[in-house]
């Protein structure tokens, strides 16, 4: 435990690793949500309130989830399953956790069925993600928080009817990562 506490405030090996896990979900968000009509107006006050947001959920919230779902679990899933498959059992847990969320104020079977996907699209979309920042920065809870956090303040750089943007875009990241990844090990 002493060891995963320390870990979180580990830079990664490379600094590069930083702006990346901050700002490239959001650019991506961003970009996806001008073509679809669904961006906010890029400002400095939405800059800011993005970087407000990141720096809040990283520091009370994702560092330390990713403590344990990094740190802790899919680290040992992984090394069981390897990273796609570790990254799915992560999924499995994280969807279980967030059912109070799938329930809460929905209407019907419909909508809970949503929510589920909802849920199952964001979990497996990070998870995998992180299968590969995790290594890839030196296993630095830090630079996976920081992922993590820079997720959900996503939200804040699209309009409210567009938010399912950023589902899809982090969903085709991590599979698009978990793909590469796969072909170099194939080819290896």
């Amino acid at each position: 435990m002493r060891a995963l506490l320390r870990d979180c405030v580990r830079l990664p090996s490379s600094w590069s690793w930083l702006p990346l896990a901050g700002f490239g979900l959001p650019v991506l968000s961003w970009t996806t949500g001008v073509a679809l009509g669904g961006a906010q107006p890029l400002t400095l006050g939405l800059v800011a309130f993005y970087v407000q947001d990141l720096i809040i959920f990283a520091l009370i919230i994702n560092i330390w989830e990713e403590m344990a779902w990094t740190g802790y679990f899919q680290r040992r899933a992984a090394s069981r399953w390897g990273a796609v498959g570790g990254s799915l059992v992560a999924t499995v847990a994280f969807t279980g956790i967030h059912v109070p969320l799938v329930l809460d104020g929905a209407a019907g079977t419909h909508e809970i069925a949503s929510n589920l996907l909802f849920v199952v699209g964001v979990g497996m979309g990070v998870r995998l993600l992180i299968a590969r920042v995790d290594p890839g920065s030196g296993r630095s809870p830090l630079t996976v928080g920081i992922l993590h956090s820079s997720f959900n303040a996503s939200a804040s750089v699209l309009d409210p009817s567009h938010d399912w943007v950023r589902i899809v875009v982090t969903m085709g990241v991590g599979i698009g990562v978990a793909a590469l990844a796969s072909r170099r090990t194939s080819r290896a």
